[in-house]
């Protein structure tokens, strides 16, 4: 079996276009602009975080908050979308501060997302989810991938959307680092309490490769 790895960026991949003369459309006093998206039948998977809408709580920079709207979070650049009337998919037009998703029966707790980071790859436009809040805040960020597969002696490929994630370490002093997940780097990224940490990671048996764990020890630094 062949196998490729094409990343995507939202700069070479035109999948969502917005009609800039339809601007101003609203939905329950929320002004959003319609966005047009290609076929893609070719390709399985979803370009999305999650395949189907998500209820959740927008906040707006300008203090506006708008609760239970339906949600998803476009990977392609890492940017909020809502559904529109007949599940036509819109963007905002007011600059969103935060989005919080409900907890759902897969998932526990709820999810928070923040824009305005900045460092390493993470421009400040994008939205990451903070799974750890403190002083050294945990950050995640899921990036989109299509891998295409052809068969040996095949003229078909195959091609799926894959999804991968990323962890960061936003510190006190505004620095981003992009975590390896292995101890010796985890421990170099928190250098203020290593003998602490490593006795904590050996202690509880940590597997830093499961988000779990990872939260967990993060959990435990900003106690």
């Amino acid at each position: 079996m062949y196998l490729t790895a094409l990343a995507i960026s939202f700069a070479s991949c035109s999948f969502l276009n917005a009609n800039a003369q339809n601007a101003g459309v609203y939905l329950n006093d929320v002004s959003g602009y319609p966005l047009r998206i290609p076929s893609e039948t070719d390709i399985s998977g979803t370009p999305f975080l999650t395949k189907d809408w998500q209820l959740a709580n927008v906040k707006l920079k300008n203090g506006k908050v708008y609760k239970n709207m339906k949600l998803k979070l476009n990977l392609l650049d890492h940017k909020f979308v809502f559904q529109g009337d007949a599940n036509t998919i819109m963007g905002f037009t007011e600059a969103i501060e935060s989005v919080t998703f409900d907890p759902t029966f897969l998932r526990e707790k709820p999810m928070f997302f923040k824009d305005g980071f900045s460092g390493a790859d993470i421009k400040p436009t994008e939205f990451l989810e903070v799974i750890i809040l403190g002083l050294t805040q945990l950050l995640k960020k899921d990036n989109v991938t299509i891998k295409e597969t052809k068969e040996y002696n095949s003229a078909i490929t195959e091609k799926t959307y894959v999804t991968k994630p990323t962890y960061y370490l936003f510190k006190k002093d505004n620095t981003i680092i992009q975590l390896s997940l292995n101890k010796k780097d985890i421990l170099s990224s928190l250098t203020d309490h290593t003998k602490e940490v490593e006795s904590y990671i050996n202690e509880n048996k940590l597997n830093l490769k499961k988000e779990d764990d990872l939260m967990k020890l993060m959990s435990y630094y900003n106690s």
